[in-house]
């Protein structure tokens, strides 16, 4: 019988927080939104913050949630005991009927994730795209169904008080909002403490 090993993957991980209060920190996003033009990076329709304060009160608390599982990440990924792993930025981003975000990376980054706010039903769920680039043109042709050696992409729901992590070089995108209302989401990068330093 062969004998088979897994090597070459990635990971997505997320858990459900219960401690972030989505009513104040949906205000806080609106608000912000109400009297800052925010920025266009991967963003197709929508708003985006530019990178917020850790210390506002409201953005803390969900940074300290972020915090919590670096030492998680820190074990998964064996980090040499020299290198630490932090947050390194935090933004809003609120995208009505048919906004979306194209797919892109976070450069220069190790983790990346995103926390939901309010999504409601239809809103738009994140999607990963598989780096073996060769699953686009043969092996999705061929197979009756999707698994961890031949999926092309991978979609995550959108929902509320969702926390999702995943490597900052694995190609994502957000679908487009089917409904009227808003979703509201943070999203974040964790890096190399000292990264410019030592990495640029």
């Amino acid at each position: 019988m062969m004998e088979v090993k897994h090597w070459f993957s990635n990971f997505i991980a997320h858990s459900y927080v219960k401690e972030i209060n989505n009513k104040k920190l949906a205000k806080y996003c609106l608000q912000l939104k109400s009297s800052n033009e925010g920025r266009i990076v991967s963003n197709y329709g929508g708003w985006q913050s530019k990178d917020l304060d850790f210390e506002i009160p409201v953005i803390n608390s969900l940074v300290h949630t972020i915090e919590k599982e670096i030492p998680f990440f820190t074990n998964l990924l064996s980090l040499k005991k020299k290198y630490h792993l932090r947050l390194i930025n935090i933004w809003a981003n609120i995208n009505n009927q048919s906004d979306m975000n194209h797919p892109h990376v976070h450069p220069r980054m190790v983790l990346s994730g995103v926390y939901y706010v309010i999504a409601p039903p239809g809103c738009g769920d994140i999607r990963f795209m598989s780096p073996n680039f060769t699953h686009f043109h043969a092996t999705t042709q061929i197979t009756s169904e999707w698994n961890i050696y031949t999926a092309a992409e991978v979609s995550f729901k959108s929902e509320v008080s969702k926390l999702i992590i995943f490597p900052a070089h694995l190609m994502h995108y957000v679908l487009p909002n089917r409904t009227k209302k808003d979703r509201i989401s943070l999203s974040f990068n964790i890096g190399i403490e000292g990264y410019k330093e030592e990495f640029n």
